[in-house]
């Protein structure tokens, strides 16, 4: 299944990808989601359609997800992309959400924690978000955000939770089935301000269009 990062793309591969999307998640999901399945999808590529078909029609029932789907992804066009790509997007995000934290805690073990997790350059990309952005960087919380930050994945589980708090329609399904391409426990909804929604939406634009990423093409 080859879905296109981004850029113009013609209206029927748009429009195979969202119905593989909505209705043939076996295709994708991670194997914590499969069930009595896993063992069969082990090899998707080898799997036959119906094979899929019929696992894609368990996750649907289980999920509760027959009548609620997909029609226009709109600003969320993100779902459609490549797991390189969301990867990539949400790695650049939970940078961002760190710039609050590289900003104001300067103590020696704070820096090194956020040399463990951001890394240097890591470290530096958080702390310019933090003077591009007003809220992004900053959780709601004094605590911080609800992610564990112990090593460099945490930063793609934050972004990645970032992404999955923005997709707030319950009526679509698109928060489970985005939910489903990652294992148990990957993913954390969050509670983002009105504000921090734009600066993410506005960062998810700009990774989109960079030159490395608009011209992919991946399985």
């Amino acid at each position: 299944m080859h879905w296109a990062a981004s850029g113009p793309e013609p209206k029927l591969d748009v429009g195979r990808r969202m119905m593989a999307f909505n209705w043939l998640p076996a295709a994708y999901a991670h194997a914590d989601w499969l069930g009595p399945w896993a063992e069969l999808l082990r090899e998707r590529d080898a799997v036959s359609t119906r094979i899929l078909q019929r696992a894609s029609v368990a996750l649907i029932d289980r999920y509760d997800l027959r009548v609620r789907y997909v029609r226009d992804a709109g600003a969320n066009n993100w779902l459609m992309h490549s797991h390189l790509t969301v990867t990539a997007i949400a790695s650049a995000l939970g940078t961002a959400m760190l710039g609050g934290w590289v900003r104001g805690r300067l103590e020696r073990r704070e820096v090194e924690q956020q040399q463990a997790v951001l890394g240097t350059a890591g470290r530096q990309d958080a702390l310019r978000y933090s003077h591009e952005f007003e809220a992004l960087p900053f959780a709601k919380s004094s605590s911080g955000w609800p992610v564990p930050l112990s090593s460099p994945e945490s930063v793609v589980k934050l972004g990645l939770s970032c992404l999955v708090s923005l997709l707030s329609d319950s009526t679509d399904g698109a928060r489970e089935r985005f939910t489903l391409r990652f294992a148990h426990g990957h993913v954390t909804p969050l509670t983002l301000t009105p504000r921090q929604r734009e600066e993410a939406a506005a960062l998810i634009d700009a990774v989109e269009s960079a030159p490395t990423l608009a011209a992919e093409v991946t399985t």
